[in-house]
């Protein structure tokens, strides 16, 4: 009889690495799939935002207004660039001598 119960046991505790076995399997299935179609999604709708101009010429404006944007930046940039060079110069005269 304790024989029989201790196999018993035995499958029980089998069965449950089973059932949680395949469970882990099934979420993990499950997740993949819903992280995959997430990222689908994604990318469609970056897809579908790209090309917002409607014309030629509408781009054409906007890359330039983009542009006009980039080169003020890098104007503002360039100068404070020179400021440090000549305060690179003075200091180096002054620490020559």
């Amino acid at each position: 009889m304790s024989l029989n119960l201790d196999q018993m046991r035995k499958e029980k505790v089998k069965n449950q690495k089973i059932f949680w076995f395949l469970t882990f399997i099934v979420g993990s299935v499950a997740f993949g799939s819903y992280y995959y179609n997430l990222e689908e999604q994604t990318i469609k709708n970056v897809n579908s935002q790209l090309g917002t101009c409607q014309t030629p010429e509408e781009a054409y404006r906007e890359t330039q207004k983009a542009l006009h944007l980039i080169s003020a930046q890098l104007n503002s940039g360039m100068k404070n660039v020179n400021k440090l060079k000549e305060y690179d110069q003075t200091t180096r005269k002054i620490f020559k001598k």
